[in-house]
């Protein structure tokens, strides 16, 4: 169920705005997921759903072997992902995250036994959203193999890289080529120099 900006209105109504040290923190985070979930997952996300999605797995830590709940101000998220400050933001932000616990993920991939399976989950498990503007979100389980614990078939880039795309579209395509281009150089193809050229150029 989808919540309207009038209904979410009694909550973020004392915004906090973030610190200056803290934005410089979350544009060097570094997003590092499994190659399956890049391109053998199936999803509807929107652009800003995308982005504050790159935001949460940003905050997961390389020696995190369970997920934790991650807190933060919905300020701060708003200000992560480049968009305007403003109260009607902050509730568009909050619909987003509330969406995030709705809106399915599928992904393909290989069981135990040998054969294909799909998967349907959620990306986020639980968020909520304190009346002062203060955040708090669960990852969902299931997604823990492709984001925890990743050896080999992984691909990471700077959050500020996907932050300051303003097309669906364009993320995707920054995250696959990206995808495509470690792929190329852990398996040592140094021939394929045109597709390094054509994504320094994107």
């Amino acid at each position: 169920m989808q919540l309207s900006e009038e209904e979410l209105s009694q909550f973020i109504a004392v915004p906090i705005d973030p610190d200056k040290k803290r934005r410089q923190q979350i544009d060097d985070m570094v997003v590092v997921e499994a190659n399956d979930l890049i391109d053998k997952a199936r999803h509807q996300l929107t652009a800003r759903e995308l982005k504050i999605m790159d935001f949460i797995t940003s905050q997961i830590q390389p020696e995190d072997t369970k997920f934790h709940s991650i807190s933060l101000s919905i300020a701060e998220l708003t200000d992560a992902i480049n968009l305007a400050k403003g109260g009607r933001t902050y509730k568009q932000v909050a619909a987003s995250l509330f969406n995030l616990v709705d809106k399915p993920v599928t992904i393909l991939s290989t069981g135990a036994n040998g054969k294909r399976q799909l998967t349907r989950t959620n990306w986020l498990s639980e968020a909520t959203v304190v009346e002062d503007g203060k955040i708090t979100v669960h990852v969902s389980a299931s997604l823990s193999k492709y984001l925890l614990n990743l050896n080999g078939h992984y691909t990471s880039h700077l959050f500020r890289d996907t932050a300051m795309l303003n097309s669906r579209y364009a993320i995707i395509l920054y995250v696959s080529k990206n995808q495509q281009l470690v792929t190329l150089l852990k398996n040592r193809d140094f021939a394929c120099f045109e597709q390094l050229n054509l994504f320094n150029n994107f």
